[in-house]
């Protein structure tokens, strides 16, 4: 099955593989929020190890360009980024850890 990005159009299957490689079809807004996940991500540089300094901007309205919640992975130990963005768009915290 097919990921995301290859379903939105927004990468191409190698012809000679089962790879996908991203294509220059992001929008300005794509680019916008990928920045700003990489920017939320850097707030916990040295602190997750073992797991990735990561970022998540969870974005949608009628032009799928208005954010709607953002996260970030604070420290090895703590749910990661997608969980506290979805937490962010629910209005509460995130439970576990």
């Amino acid at each position: 099955m097919p990921g995301p990005l290859l379903r939105a159009g927004r990468c191409r299957r190698a012809a000679s593989s089962s790879r996908t490689t991203p294509t220059a079809s992001f929008s300005e807004d794509d680019r916008r929020h990928m920045r700003s996940a990489v920017e939320l991500a850097r707030q916990a540089k040295g602190h997750t190890f073992p797991n990735p300094a990561v970022g998540c901007v969870v974005v949608g309205g009628a032009d799928g360009g208005e954010v709607l919640g953002v996260g970030w992975h604070p420290q090895a130990g703590y749910p990661h980024a997608e969980i506290y963005a979805l937490a962010d768009v629910a209005g509460g915290a995130p439970r576990g850890g």
